[in-house]
């Protein structure tokens, strides 16, 4: 995996960043226009920190080869150009020596990924665990009611749906378990619960569902998602709570950027696959102490990735 799959993910990421490291009070803005007191025309900003009355452009390369002390004095001239109070480089790739040093002999901050090795992240012990904890089926049935005069419309085989969508209705059933019965499931023993469902739209055999029972014995499960690189904000090797630390792990786009004891974390759901009979229950993350995190969940995994098995009744009601 790469620290980020386009120029695009990276100057977003290095403003997700800078949103949880810079003080209260900044504002922080990804591909920011502005417009060139030369020529009026707008000109496009990687990113820009607006701090106490000063602007602070942020410019990223993702390139193989570490950037030169051309792209440096293309940066000097471009922050005179501009009126930028300062600039900040960043590179997935490094500097050359030259480049650092008319960096430094001209106010331009450097910043690198540097990616740890996986004795390093042991050693250091800050990179977080993701655990998504599941509730494990064992047993699902779901008898619906209709109307008496139905009944005769009904197969051998009934399917249940819902109207004028594809989302398959367990989905919804389970989501109602989840909200009202979330704290009744464990992981040593099942639970065994009842309950009565009224599901506007829901269908047998195209048939409306006046209400439905379902029936549930099931328990929790979890499984973690191992770490698959942790990148450093700053060019070093960390050596505090106070340097920037971005971990990738294998639930698709899901990072997490921490610093001191503030946390950022983008969770890509849709990535996952439950095991069979599984319903996505929760998530956790352990970051090894107490933090202030701020999660954003991009999206419930997409219908087809869930797979159950169920017994289905059809009961008929005088009206």
């Amino acid at each position: 995996m790469t620290l980020a799959k386009s120029s695009k993910d990276l100057e977003q990421l290095v403003t997700r960043i800078h949103m949880l490291i810079e003080p209260a009070g900044a504002k922080i803005t990804w591909n920011k226009k502005i417009r060139d007191p030369d020529t009026d025309q707008l000109r496009q900003i990687d990113g820009m920190i607006e701090r106490e009355g000063k602007k602070t452009h942020i410019e990223c390369r993702r390139h193989k080869p570490p950037q030169d002390v051309k792209w440096i004095e293309e940066l000097i001239g471009r922050r005179a150009s501009l009126g930028a109070d300062g600039v900040i480089a960043v590179s997935t790739s490094g500097f050359t020596g030259p480049a650092e040093s008319k960096a430094e002999a001209r106010g331009i901050i450097l910043r690198t990924f540097s990616e740890m090795t996986d004795a390093e992240i042991q050693a250091w012990g800050k990179s977080a665990k993701l655990t998504t904890k599941y509730i494990d089926i064992e047993k699902l049935k779901v008898t619906v009611f209709i109307d008496a005069t139905c009944m005769n419309r009904i197969s051998s085989q009934p399917q249940i749906s819902v109207y004028e969508t594809n989302i398959p209705p367990l989905i919804g059933i389970l989501q109602e378990f989840t909200n009202h019965f979330g704290d009744k499931f464990f992981y040593d023993r099942s639970s065994n619960l009842t309950a009565t469902i009224h599901y506007p739209g829901l269908l047998v055999d195209g048939v409306p569902v006046r209400h439905c029972e379902t029936m549930l014995r099931a328990k929790l499960r979890q499984d973690s998602a191992d770490v698959i690189g942790v990148w450093n904000y700053g060019g070093v090797e960390p050596t505090s709570q106070d340097d920037t630390t971005v971990s990738k792990h294998d639930f698709g786009s899901t990072e997490i950027i921490q610093k001191d004891d503030h946390a950022s974390m983008i969770l890509d759901l849709s990535s996952i696959t439950p095991p069979r009979n599984c319903y996505l229950h929760s998530w956790e993350v352990d970051f090894g102490r107490i933090v202030r995190a701020w999660i954003e969940p991009l999206g419930m995994p997409p219908p087809t990735n869930f797979a159950f098995d169920m017994m289905l009744d059809v009961r008929a009601v005088q009206v």
